[in-house]
């Protein structure tokens, strides 16, 4: 019996979709669409080896933060459509303007659509008529693959049924965390040129942006640096963005320069041993709809200090077993986070690190497969949610003004 075929729509692959898909193409017929190839939101080096999933891209890539719209938007999807003949399609959100064109395109051709969505309610500020917009564009998907609970229980809240939801999407190659931490802990691919604190540290990595609240993290670090004195761990800031003039202005403002470090963005093959050599990653988001770096860390071994805006953290830490939360309005709560993780000894340490482990290995990209492969087969078996009504009127609309439904 052949696979289902499968289009998928993302804006553009990285290491940790190409994973997913490789996992996702054992089981499906699939083809991956990049919508905007170009794009250097995340300035990845690495090149996706698609060894078990076809890879296409939408053109020009010159468009690359913006991407196509209009006639040219709407023939894109249409030769993507005609070329792979997929029985389903499936989409990387549903906010983007290519994902309603290609919704409309195939409600013209009745193929059904899986959703992938790790947004929460908590993310940002709801207005309820952007919200019944949105309980009517989604509609007009059949299925949903879900980062974890938050996202199910807010897809439901837009009217979404429990029973087309399927776990998990937010994954990440577990096995490349853990084996490469482990070999640089046993002695093997050191990197000199890498200035990261030893014997461990606190590590952030994040991008530089508001949202991820960093500069809450150092104000947080400076009084936890205070209290420990110079036997305190040093902070590694890990990333880039718009914010990082103010965030080097604030560690020399604090007198921190010599404890704080900034590494740039890191590399996917080299993240491993920033893990490694970490005593804890802390992620002080004050909105982050799941928060990959948690699971990367947590497949490292590495315990995790986690705002409980992330929407990870419910379901991936389990504060004192492998990590700690605390609340982003309470600044005082961070600080007791990280100077309780420092107080731990070898022992608790350890087993911190073997918890998170067993927690994160149910989070797989052969995971992912399984949970996309269920939704493709559910999407395959009903017709799509959506009336004749307004879901498809809404769906007209956005694909012909070309504007996000965020």
């Amino acid at each position: 019996m052949s696979s289902p075929r499968v289009l998928f729509l993302v804006r553009r692959v990285g290491p940790y979709h190409d994973a997913r898909f490789n996992a996702a193409g054992r089981q499906l017929d699939l083809t991956v669409v990049e919508t905007r190839p170009g794009s250097t939101e995340y300035p990845w080096a690495t090149v996706a080896g698609a060894n078990h999933y076809r890879l296409a891209a939408f053109r020009p890539a010159a468009v690359a933060e913006v991407g196509l719209r209009g006639t040219a938007l709407a023939a894109a999807v249409e030769h993507a459509l005609v070329t792979y003949r997929p029985e389903v399609v499936a989409c990387a959100g549903w906010a983007d303007p290519e994902y309603h064109a290609l919704l409309r395109q195939c409600q013209a051709r009745a193929i059904p659509a899986v959703v992938m969505s790790d947004s929460t309610y908590g993310d940002e500020p709801r207005r309820w008529w952007r919200e019944l917009v949105k309980a009517s564009l989604v509609r007009n998907f059949t299925a949903a693959v879900v980062a974890g609970s938050r996202s199910q229980e807010y897809l439901q809240r837009l009217g979404f049924p429990g029973r087309a939801i399927f776990w998990p999407w937010d994954v990440v190659d577990n096995a490349h965390f853990a084996n490469g931490a482990d070999r640089f802990r046993a002695g093997g691919d050191r990197k000199p040129d890498v200035a990261v604190a030893v014997p461990r540290c606190f590590l952030c990595v994040a991008r530089f942006i508001p949202k991820k609240n960093l500069e809450g993290l150092l104000s947080a670090y400076a009084a936890y640096a205070a209290e420990a004195g110079a036997g305190g761990w040093d902070l590694l800031l890990s990333g880039a963005g718009p914010l990082e003039s103010s965030l080097r202005s604030q560690v020399a403002a604090a007198g921190l320069a010599a404890r704080v470090k900034f590494a740039g963005f890191c590399q996917y093959p080299d993240l491993p041993e920033f893990y490694a050599r970490a005593g804890a990653l802390v992620l002080p988001s004050w909105s982050d709809q799941w928060g990959l770096v948690i699971n990367e860390a947590m497949a490292a071994g590495v315990p995790v200090i986690v705002s409980r805006r992330c929407g990870c953290a419910d379901d991936l830490v389990r504060a004192g077993v492998n990590g700690l939360v605390f609340d982003p309005d309470q600044p005082a709560e961070l600080v007791g986070c990280l100077r309780r993780m420092t107080e731990l000894d070898a022992a608790q340490w350890s087993a911190m690190g073997r918890r998170a482990r067993e927690i994160i290995a149910v989070y797989t990209p052969a995971s992912f497969a399984s949970g996309l492969a269920a939704a493709v087969a559910y999407a395959m078996g009903r017709r799509q949610l959506a009336s004749p009504g307004l879901s498809r009127v809404v769906v007209r609309l956005l694909a012909a003004g070309g504007g996000r439904a965020a």
